[in-house]
């Protein structure tokens, strides 16, 4: 079964402050889901952008996370990876 990647958006000019501090909360989050992710990380697609996601294997926990924490996507990891590249590529 493939994982699970959530991706939350972070836009203006604090959006990386702001990305790096909803990180602690998903930290939190996946510690009382006793989680450990299988990735995790941040990319910008342009400035006042950033994006944080976070991998997750287990189907359940991917479900309880995209309730309880409302990602904007949540996609298989194939397609993650596309859209990543995708997102970096056009802001050049």
């Amino acid at each position: 079964m493939s994982s699970t990647v959530h991706h939350w958006d972070f836009f203006g000019p604090e959006a990386a402050k702001t990305a790096e501090h909803f990180k602690k909360h998903m930290t939190e989050f996946t510690h009382k889901q006793e989680c450990v992710p299988v990735a995790e990380g941040f990319f910008s697609a342009h400035a006042n952008h950033t994006c944080y996601w976070i991998e997750i294997a287990d189907p359940q926990i991917a479900a309880e996370t995209k309730k309880k924490m409302r990602p904007q996507r949540s996609l298989p990891r194939t397609d993650h990876e596309e859209i990543i590249s995708e997102l970096v590529s056009s802001s050049s």
